[in-house]
């Protein structure tokens, strides 16, 4: 159900924080729970979001960039080798 799925996601967005946090990622997502959403926003140079975006599409890791921020739309589908190969991306591209 919704409170399920919610909770997944919850879970894979903590996850994420966690993973751009210990790259040194600042975060812009609202952590507040009255705030909280499936997104996950954070910043990122020009001449870094041109190496990530780059690693990212031939690694077949989707994310985008919008107002300078690269974000991130998990869901609850979302499992630990889909954040290590993220993270795998952003260590190669930095």
């Amino acid at each position: 159900g919704i409170d399920a799925i919610w909770s997944r996601l919850s879970d894979v967005t903590d996850q994420l924080r966690e993973l751009l946090t210990s790259l040194n990622f600042a975060i812009r997502s609202s952590p507040s729970p009255d705030r909280r959403s499936g997104i996950v926003s954070c910043e990122v140079s020009d001449d870094d979001r041109r190496r990530i975006a780059a690693t990212a599409k031939s690694a077949g890791v989707v994310l985008n960039f919008r107002e300078g921020l690269m974000r991130f739309s998990p869901h609850a589908y979302t499992n630990t080798e889909d954040l290590e190969r993220l993270r795998s991306v952003l260590d190669k591209s930095r």
